[in-house]
């Protein structure tokens, strides 16, 4: 097994049966009549789970993070656009709950920044060239 938070193999843990329970010295008599010269150490059921935060956490991070910067400034104007009106859609639009429809909306918010300012670029062309 290999551990992702330091890149090192492990070895395989073992759970004990069911019949075992949560008495120690039964487990460690299991262990003596079951598994003969070998140390194994005693596991509770999810003891082995090593939680890490994935891309998925960071990249909701930053869209939380980023929403929250500029929410007064033009998200919020946005999401009232996209139908988020109420005063619950706002919130569940600021707090980015649903992970889906906040990466549409920063999407949509990207999109449109990009065709503004090529709008923005041939304007200022046009003027130059006169």
């Amino acid at each position: 097994m290999l551990n992702w938070m330091t890149r090192i193999v492990v070895p395989a843990t073992h759970l004990p049966p069911d019949d075992v329970g949560d008495d120690p010295q039964v487990f460690q008599s299991h262990v003596k009549e079951e598994h003969v010269g070998e140390a194994i150490p005693e596991v509770r059921e999810f003891d082995w789970v090593v939680l890490r935060v994935g891309k998925l956490h960071l990249a909701m991070n930053a869209l939380k993070a980023f929403v929250d910067l500029n929410w007064d400034v033009w998200f919020a104007a946005l999401a009232e656009e996209m139908d988020f009106k109420s005063e619950g859609a706002q919130r569940v639009a600021k707090s980015c709950v649903d992970h889906h429809k906040s990466m549409q909306l920063l999407q949509i918010a990207i999109k449109g920044s990009i065709c503004k300012r090529k709008a923005e670029d041939r304007r200022a062309a046009v003027i130059v060239s006169r």
